[in-house]
């Protein structure tokens, strides 16, 4: 299946439509991870349809509503379902109401949701997710294992770069999340989780390391980052998450989330553009020795994290 199949794409720009009542911000996430569980699908199952797995999902209305049930919205129609109830306990956050979300679907077909009735407790994907109705609590485990940084699911991928300082990293991906921290060694590094079989290898010239996951759907990726790097970063779809930065940056996300933190003593001039969202306000640094962060999101927000 190509990336921009047209039944996904009519079926997602409906669920956007329906979800009208969120920030641009937050559609895009929820619009990404949509696409992505579709494509996860896919994967696992081969001889799965398009049309088979979003009949499974629903119509995009009712989906819709479920999000905006669990941040106390008021629903276009009533839920289909009963189980919808688990899905309005607090406010899980993005990622636990994805999860929570993909493991109702599957669990029509397997066991993956356990549900106790008596205790008022779901368990989804083997415990993984795990929500207390009596305590109002929802624990979620990590899909990394310490240590040896294995993803859950799909296919994990990873490498290193040996960098000389001011060498540049070119890093593009089309819908997913990363996550970048600054390696105090100079390598530049990546743990990466995409579908089965997808192992992409960095391409070196002048100086320049460029890894290209933008064939992958929905990739999460961890990348550290050598100090004073010169760092490109592109993506269509998702979450781009920087801490502790003490290199050049020049992101650009399509759609989606920026977060940005600089490493504490790290000076940044910045040049922070939202084409239709919101940015935080940053202050840049009047040191001549001091790094540039460029970020533009065509739609979405850009923070600063403290």
């Amino acid at each position: 299946m190509t990336n921009r199949d047209p039944r996904l794409e009519r079926y997602l720009s409906t669920l956007e439509s329906s979800l009208k009542p969120f920030p641009v911000s937050d559609r895009a996430e929820i619009i990404t991870e949509i696409k992505s569980h579709v494509y996860s699908a896919l994967e696992r199952d081969p001889q799965a349809s398009v049309d088979s797995i979003l009949a499974a999902l629903g119509e995009p209305e009712i989906v819709a509503n479920r999000y905006l049930l669990e941040r106390g919205m008021k629903p276009a129609k009533p839920p289909i379902s009963p189980i919808v109830r688990w899905m309005v306990i607090g406010f899980l956050g993005s990622l636990a109401m994805v999860l929570l979300f993909a493991g109702f679907v599957v669990a029509q077909f397997s066991p993956i949701v356990k549900v106790d009735e008596k205790k008022n407790q779901v368990e989804i994907l083997g415990g993984m997710i795990k929500i207390d109705g009596n305590e109002e609590r929802v624990t979620i485990k990590s899909i990394i294992k310490d240590g040896g940084h294995s993803f859950s699911g799909g296919h994990s991928f990873s490498g290193s770069q040996s960098m000389k300082e001011g060498d540049a990293i070119d890093v593009k991906f089309s819908n997913g999340r990363v996550e970048l921290s600054t390696n105090d060694e100079p390598n530049f590094e990546w743990e990466c989780r995409g579908p089965e079989g997808s192992t992409p290898e960095p391409m070196i010239s002048n100086g320049a390391t460029t890894l290209d996951l933008s064939t992958l759907a929905g990739v999460r990726c961890e990348l550290r980052i050598p100090k004073n790097a010169k760092l490109k970063l592109a993506g269509a779809n998702g979450r781009i998450s920087i801490t502790e930065a003490d290199y050049e940056a020049d992101v650009a996300l399509e759609r989606g989330r920026v977060e940005f933190d600089a490493a504490d003593g790290a000076p940044f001039k910045y040049d922070v553009k939202v084409d239709s969202g919101r940015a935080d306000k940053f202050e840049s640094s009047t040191l001549p020795t001091a790094h540039v962060a460029k970020i533009h999101v065509g739609a979405g927000r850009i923070d600063l994290e403290d």
